[in-house]
């Protein structure tokens, strides 16, 4: 730092002293003070530093001092951001008609760690303005890059591969017990990465860099088809339940009908037998009426006992004709119940129903493979979007 200071310049020519060296409580110094200071105790010059006067009033401070300070931090690029510091020096009760500051070439001498590398180094001069005064003020704006390579090798990259392995999941079989484990295991490697990735970036609200977006893009989309997969399971159960209810009611209607036509059968033989006996008796009345053309002796003889004969069989006709008459009444319900059952069975329920292609066993495939190329392409173009951006 250097300034002019008119009060203790001399004559070279009659001293012969061109420049000496002071204690810096000897004479006046500025008191430059860095705005967005973040360590109050700290001292910006060595007091043992000496400070170099000329004999035209020119004063020369020379000091290694180590300055702290905070910036804005811009990660929307991580990882590969660039970051730009401001410094500002000012007096801290000069204004500006006292203490003013002359731009002079801006030269640094950058020390890299690997992770960052200097892009520029430039100083200028500003006004400040602080309760309606001006006060001179002297800018540094350093510009640095972040070396990425580390990142993308370990984090990035690894994460891109892990986020197209949940699509995978839907070419796991129904059947496989490690069909949901797979999708919990990667969508928890895909929050670790996340984690890992977060734990190096300083918590800066107001932006968030576009692989954290899209790292959350991928973790959404990776639960969407953990729901999807357990609904389409839940439903597929559900489903394959009901046909199975379904086509045991249909074995029970018709084990029931068999035992109906069985029964049918039994009451029709009963039936064929009471015609045949009815045959009988008529073929034994026939035989009666012909004995009766014998002598008329025997014919007064028997006819009381032929009309009592007569008699009973009207009554056996007339009890047999209300028992056909009972047994067809019988049969005609049975037959009614019947045909009741037979509609029963030609109702849709008693078909058995066709899953939805997604829930078929025999048909899921086309509903996996389906989801496996729309998961995959949308994280594809996901991954696209995130790689024109930057």
């Amino acid at each position: 730092m250097i300034w002019t200071d008119e009060f203790i310049a001399w004559n070279l020519t009659e001293t012969g002293v061109e420049c000496l060296q002071l204690p810096q409580s000897t004479i006046w110094t500025p008191d430059i003070v860095l705005l967005k200071n973040t360590d109050k105790d700290h001292r910006y010059f060595m007091e043992s530093v000496p400070v170099k006067v000329c004999y035209n009033g020119s004063v020369s401070l020379s000091s290694i001092t180590l300055f702290r300070t905070y910036c804005h931090i811009d990660i929307e690029n991580y990882p590969e951001d660039s970051q730009t510091c401001l410094l500002e020096f000012i007096s801290s009760t000069l204004d500006e008609s006292q203490v003013d500051f002359e731009p002079i070439e801006a030269k640094c001498k950058f020390v890299g760690d690997g992770i960052w590398e200097l892009v520029s180094f430039t100083g200028n001069r500003s006004d400040y303005n602080y309760s309606s005064t001006l006060y001179a003020s002297s800018n540094f704006s350093i510009t640095l890059h972040r070396r990425g390579q580390f990142q993308k090798t370990f984090y990035i990259f690894p994460y891109y591969l892990c986020s197209f392995l949940m699509p995978f999941m839907f070419l796991i079989p129904y059947d496989s017990a490690g069909r949901l484990d797979y999708g919990i295991t990667v969508l928890l490697a895909q929050i670790v990465f996340q984690q890992l990735i977060v734990l190096s970036l300083p918590p800066v609200a107001d932006k968030s860099p576009k692989i954290g977006q899209f790292f959350l893009a991928v973790i959404a989309i990776s639960v969407l088809c953990l729901i999807i997969d357990v609904i389409n399971e839940r439903v597929s159960e559900t489903m394959m339940k009901n046909e199975k209810d379904d086509r045991l009611l249909q074995n029970r209607l018709h084990e029931q009908l068999d035992k109906q036509l069985a029964l049918n059968q039994q009451l029709r033989q009963q039936l064929d037998k009471l015609e045949t006996q009815q045959q009988l008796n008529l073929h034994r009345q026939l035989n009666q009426q012909l004995a009766l053309n014998e002598p008329e002796q025997q014919q007064a003889e028997l006819q009381e006992q032929q009309q009592a004969e007569l008699e009973e069989q009207q009554q056996a006709e007339l009890q047999e004709q209300q028992q056909a008459e009972l047994e067809e009444q019988q049969q005609a319900e049975l037959e009614e119940q019947q045909l009741e059952q037979v509609q029963l069975l030609q109702q849709p329920i008693s078909e058995p129903k066709q899953l939805p292609v997604w829930c078929s066993t025999n048909k899921s495939l086309i509903f996996d493979i389906g989801m496996f190329v729309l998961v995959f392409v949308i994280i594809f173009i996901l991954l696209l979007v995130l790689c024109i951006n930057k």
